[in-house]
């Protein structure tokens, strides 16, 4: 298999220092004793040393997303299958998310309401030696192989993953500002510059969608619909009815759901309510001979209770409306774009 260069030149590298095999290894249960040289550990990783076990160990558990591997075929119900589908740092900040720092790459540009979260960029993808030591398996045209197997995976697949992950950043980071944003929230590594920064990222930009794994043909994704795509589709990667607990506390499902039960209590309330008014006027005080004193008014509150019953049935059959409507739009979208 011939080996790929790194997506960047050297000169755009934000990291050239020359790293040197550790010699240590990684079989069995024998682990290294640091302190180790910096230059046989992994970039960022004082205690890890460079040998290709321990790399694609560390590279397969700070990168790889296998409950989204898992959900990959169904994703397109629930997504829209578009890798620049990212709003920018500045754009996050604007619609009032918190930027919320998640070492689980599977939480990588998930969002909820009110917070977002980001996995920082690992120091090692910024290391040009790095990527030609590790990272540098070709790339066919085969489908993306996922990262859902116990054993250690090859450089294809981690190179797979690497590009969509820094590829990621490159639609985070478009303008200085969503570079002070990054750099306050500790998702950077290192002390680069935004020029510098704005150089590096620029070359995975072009990336297309097919030189990436799979989960990162699909921007960022809300965390509601993740959680009812694991319940209906249940990923072999984590059986369970949330694919990341919303709320740790009993109080917040309860605040949840008070609004919706709230809102229907007070439409029947509304509607029995206006039934009764109608049950109590009797039929002959609804004679059109007679319009004087009480009723006229009984006439009038009779066509008010009505009215009142009407315009309710009419709001909830509109909301029902709006929302299968909304819901089915995108369904049908995400079927007619999902991968063939």
């Amino acid at each position: 298999m011939a080996l790929v260069a790194p997506p960047f030149p050297k000169s755009a590298a934000l990291d050239n220092k020359n790293l040197v095999a550790s010699g240590h290894t990684a079989g069995g249960n024998t682990r290294p004793t640091p302190p180790i040289s910096p230059d046989a550990c992994i970039p960022g990783e004082p205690c890890l040393p460079l040998d290709d076990v321990t790399v694609a160990t560390y590279l397969h558990h700070e990168l790889s997303t296998k409950r989204l591997d898992d959900l990959y075929p169904h994703l397109w119900a629930v997504a829209k299958r578009q890798g620049d589908h990212v709003d920018p740092l500045h754009r996050q900040v604007l619609k009032r998310r918190s930027i919320l720092v998640s070492e689980d790459p599977g939480l990588h540009m998930v969002w909820a309401e009110g917070r977002v979260f980001f996995k920082p960029i690992p120091d090692c993808l910024v290391n040009y030696q790095f990527w030609i030591a590790y990272l540098s398996g070709a790339i066919t045209n085969k489908p993306s192989i996922s990262l859902q197997s116990s054993h250690v995976p090859s450089s294809q697949d981690l190179r797979l993953v690497a590009l969509g992950f820094v590829r990621s950043y490159a639609y985070l980071i478009r303008h200085r500002s969503d570079f002070k944003v990054a750099v306050d929230n500790g998702l950077l590594p290192g002390s680069c510059t935004w020029e510098q920064w704005s150089i590096f990222l620029s070359y995975f930009r072009s990336i297309d969608d097919l030189e990436v794994a799979q989960r990162y043909r699909y921007g960022q994704i809300r965390l509601s619909r993740l959680n009812w795509a694991s319940r209906i589709f249940r990923p072999m990667a984590k059986a369970s009815l949330f694919y990341e607990m919303p709320h740790w506390s009993t109080r917040r499902y309860l605040e949840a759901a008070s609004i919706p039960l709230l809102f229907i209590f007070a439409g029947i309330s509304l509607a029995l309510s206006a039934m009764q008014v109608m049950l109590a006027v009797s039929a002959s005080d609804m004679g059109f001979t007679n319009l004087a004193g009480l009723q006229s008014y009984s006439r009038i509150f009779w066509g008010f209770s009505i009215a009142v019953v009407v315009f309710f049935t009419l709001c909830l059959v509109s909301l029902l409306a709006l929302l299968f409507t909304v819901i089915g739009g995108q369904t049908v979208w995400g079927y007619l774009h999902r991968e063939k």
